[in-house]
């Protein structure tokens, strides 16, 4: 019997020791913890939701990149991760979550040295864990980037320098410090998350004050970036999403604030709804 949740939502939860995470739903980027802290054998845990990537009921797969910590080459006995698949009611959440899933790094203990674990993961460049489900009780049913066309057998040099453009063209509208015009661009991605996340008048508002408040700080620019230091990276099943990144894995779009030393990542993803469209924010 399927629970009768009045906001359901599908969460993946996450920890990682001595290692670093690269996390997707669908083929679709989730969360991405890259942190000069993993090299120190320390550790991370934190909760993604996931409505947002799933538009419908409907099956769906979280694959998880382990990788070796912070400026190593290969992972550790020591090395470990986790991925659970939850599900929960944003009215009760704490009372309502439900596991659906759960896998981790193979257990690398043994009380004998001379035998190695059945799974070794010490010296491999990066171990993938997946997690499966489905999303059941979902209360909408949205198109989002569905019927949006495959961008992969595009020209990649000519898709590269669109993307190229249309980030520089967000890179001036923030410099600028147009909030408005910003809203105005990111506008169909912004309605997917409020029907995802069931928002109300007030919650909007309020994420578009926290918005301005970003836009509006003093010292805060986009960090310059160049043609040479990027690169397109395809997601989706049908790689009908691209996004771009440097070369160093970090994200194109990255503010930061030298007074404060306070730094914000924007993660941009880009879609083309027929062949005669522009590229656009999903």
């Amino acid at each position: 019997m399927k629970p009768k949740f009045i906001k359901p939502a599908y969460i993946i939860s996450m920890n990682a020791i001595n290692c670093q995470l690269e996390v997707k739903c669908n083929g679709i980027n989730v969360f991405e913890y890259k942190s000069k802290a993993s090299a120190k054998g320390g550790g991370m845990s934190i909760s993604v939701p996931i409505n947002h990537l799933l538009l419908e009921n409907k099956k769906f797969d979280i694959v998880a990149t382990v990788l070796p910590a912070h400026n190593k080459k290969a992972l550790e006995i020591t090395s470990y991760a986790k991925i659970e698949i939850l599900m929960l009611d944003y009215i009760a959440p704490t009372k309502t979550s439900i596991k659906l899933f759960q896998t981790e790094t193979p257990d690398q203990s043994t009380d004998n040295p001379n035998i190695s674990p059945k799974i070794p993961i010490k010296g491999l460049p990066l171990y993938k864990l997946k997690a499966f489900s489905s999303a059941e009780i979902l209360p909408f049913k949205l198109i989002g980037w569905q019927k949006s066309i495959s961008l992969i057998d595009y020209n990649s040099q000519s898709l590269l320098l669109d993307a190229f453009n249309y980030y520089q063209k967000i890179e001036s509208i923030i410099n600028q410090k147009n909030a408005n015009k910003f809203m105005e661009i990111t506008s169909e991605r912004d309605k997917i998350l409020e029907t995802t996340y069931y928002y109300g008048a007030k919650e909007i508002e309020r994420e578009r004050l926290m918005l301005r408040e970003i836009f509006n700080e003093s010292g805060l620019n986009v960090i310059p970036f160049s043609l040479r230091d990027i690169e397109i990276e395809f997601m989706g099943k049908d790689s009908q999403l691209i996004r771009l990144k440097r070369r160093n894995g970090l994200p194109v779009l990255m503010l930061y604030n030298p007074l404060n030393q306070k730094t914000v990542k924007l993660d941009i993803k880009l879609h083309k709804k027929n062949l005669n469209s522009p590229l656009s924010i999903i």
